[in-house]
């Protein structure tokens, strides 16, 4: 063969190289589980690559609760992440053991364990089924009974110290999970509270009835507003074809474009089988027909939920802010099934909420992203006030908005008598914690009390003068 012609084979082996690679490269950036990932998109996300954040980090407590036996709840009002992971060290502990009972016990047992026993409790509300939390977290499933159970509170306490406790919400039960032996669990737990100066009570303790909050009546606080923008007005107008042009990958070129009279903006591909609207507000929607899917774990969709939005804009890493898990839903079966996330945002560890809902919530069918809802904010450092002071307590945060709750719970605009007001606000209440409402009108993050209910509606109060400063209507 002569040496023109080596030479020449040699270039159309290079070519085919070439070729090859370039199609492998499309292939690795185009992600139809993601809704598509463009070239650009991907450069422009460099400022926010940092790690995605896993189940691990997403899933902590609201807060930490110390009982001593003798009555009161120290809440630990500060970051109890570390000592949830200790916790679910010790569930795994629990579990390593072998078979358990799981034992049904009624409310009052459920407390009694906890009000007058030392005991430790992790407020989380999101209705995690424990046995999937138990497998991805500990790495052993639990006995079939428990598989079921929602996992919204989880207790350890010294009346049983061969068991760990569970409360479901959802079902309004109490369980009692007993093994063969026991633990120094609530010894090692309470010694890890890094601030325990917010006392609480449980609510039918101070305000009657049979509530179950743990209502605070003493902290704190040097909490100030700071300012803050939605993610529309700190990033600009580029951000909505960026975010669109990462969606629809190397469709876009494909996509309608509708702008309102409002300046809302709404892209859309073939007739309507995968939507992305761009609010003037600072939210964005997404929907998308799924034709594809398949049967995946709970902790895979919440992986891939969060990679989806953190590749469509980031997680707010750059300006140190953080989400945590709310909720969490599901319904359906196999490759139907759907599952819902919803993430706050946190600033300094403290939760931050809305009357818009939400900062983030994904929903998947199937294993595909099918919905998902973005309204993230940004903000500096949380700013101290120069002299701290106490926060209006959790009993007058409940008796002075008592009307005020019960005509929102009711939607009835009238007054009512106080006491069938005061009765059913006290009872209704779920969770009473610190955090910040997220204002936009204001353009601030202002301390707050807020405020669950049963039905899942959540109120904002000033964390100091415990007026009202909004509403958000979410049904459980």
């Amino acid at each position: 063969m002569s040496k023109g012609r080596r030479l020449e084979n040699f270039k159309n082996v290079v070519i085919v190289v070439l070729f090859v690679s370039a199609i492998l490269l499309l292939y690795l950036l185009w992600q139809p589980r993601l809704g598509g990932i463009s070239v650009e998109g991907l450069l422009e996300r460099s400022a926010f690559s940092k790690e995605i954040p896993g189940p691990v980090q997403l899933v902590k407590p609201v807060y930490a609760a110390v009982s001593a036996g003798d009555g009161p709840f120290a809440i630990d009002t500060k970051d109890s992440g570390p000592m949830f992971a200790k916790a679910v060290e010790e569930m795994k502990a629990y579990l390593e053991q072998g078979s358990s009972q799981t034992q049904e016990i009624s409310r009052d047992q459920y407390y009694q364990a906890m009000e007058g026993w030392e005991s430790v409790q992790f407020e989380l509300g999101a209705g995690l089924p424990l046995g999937e939390f138990c497998s991805y977290f500990c790495g052993t499933g639990t006995n079939g009974d428990a598989a079921g159970i929602s996992l919204d509170v989880l207790g350890f306490s010294k009346a049983s110290s061969e068991s760990y406790f569970v409360l479901d919400r959802k079902a309004g039960k109490y369980y009692r999970l007993l093994f063969a032996e026991e633990r120094q669990t609530v010894d090692t737990l309470s010694a890890m509270a890094v601030s325990t100066d917010c006392i609480s009570y449980i609510a039918s303790e101070i305000l009657g009835g049979s509530g179950s909050a743990l209502i605070p009546l003493a902290l704190e606080s040097s909490a100030a507003a700071v300012r803050s923008e939605d993610e529309f007005s700190s990033k600009g107008e580029a951000v909505r074809d960026r975010m669109a042009s990462s969606i629809f990958g190397s469709t876009f070129d494909f996509v309608r474009r509708i702008t309102d009279s409002y300046g809302n903006v709404t892209y859309m591909y073939g007739y309507g089988e995968k939507t992305f609207y761009a609010s003037v507000d600072g939210s964005f929607a997404y929907n998308n027909e799924a034709s594809e899917s398949s049967a995946t774990g709970l902790f895979d969709d919440m992986e891939t939920a969060v990679r989806f939005m953190s590749e469509l804009g980031g997680l707010g890493e750059e300006s140190g802010m953080g989400l945590v898990l709310e909720k969490y839903s599901e319904s359906g079966s196999g490759r139907n099934r759907r599952r819902s996330f919803e993430f706050c945002q946190t600033l300094d560890g403290i939760r931050i909420s809305g009357e818009k809902g939400p900062a983030v919530s994904v929903t998947l069918t199937g294993g595909v992203v099918t919905e998902a809802f973005r309204n993230m904010c940004f903000s500096s450092k949380p700013q101290q006030a120069e002299e701290s002071g106490y926060a209006a307590d959790g009993a007058n945060v409940i008796a002075s908005n008592a009307n005020h709750i019960y005509n929102i719970l009711n939607n009835n605009t009238l007054a009512v008598a106080s006491d069938e007001a005061f009765t059913q606000a006290a009872e209704e209440a779920v969770t009473l914690a610190q955090g910040f409402f997220a204002s936009p009108k204001d353009g601030e993050l202002k301390p707050c009390w807020i405020l669950t209910a049963k039905s899942g509606t959540r109120f904002f109060f000033d964390l100091y003068t415990a007026a009202p400063l909004g509403f958000s209507r979410r049904e459980d």
